[in-house]
């Protein structure tokens, strides 16, 4: 089965087997995930888009760590701008 984690934004592959029935209770919310922004942080060379490198950097930062998000500003209902923090453990 292909799955969708809408968490993540990732889809994998997993057996069958390894499927479990959501309850009802929780059948009821919807997906809780939101597309966002960074709030003020734009990409080099006023390209309007993030390149793959920029993306790939961006991740190995911030894997493993902890971030909390604050919403900015709401866009309509499908965009919103966010300001991220990490929090150093140190």
């Amino acid at each position: 089965m292909e799955l969708l984690f809408v968490d993540y934004g990732n889809m994998e592959v997993v057996p069958a087997t390894n499927l479990r029935y959501l309850t009802p209770a929780l059948a009821t919310h919807p997906a809780q995930c939101v597309q966002c922004s960074m709030y003020g942080i734009e990409p080099a060379g006023g390209d309007r888009d993030w390149s793959k490198e920029a993306c790939l950097a961006f991740a190995r930062l911030v894997e493993d760590q902890k971030l909390t998000v604050t919403p900015r500003t709401v866009y309509g209902g499908s965009l919103s701008l966010v300001c991220l923090y990490l929090f150093d453990s140190y």
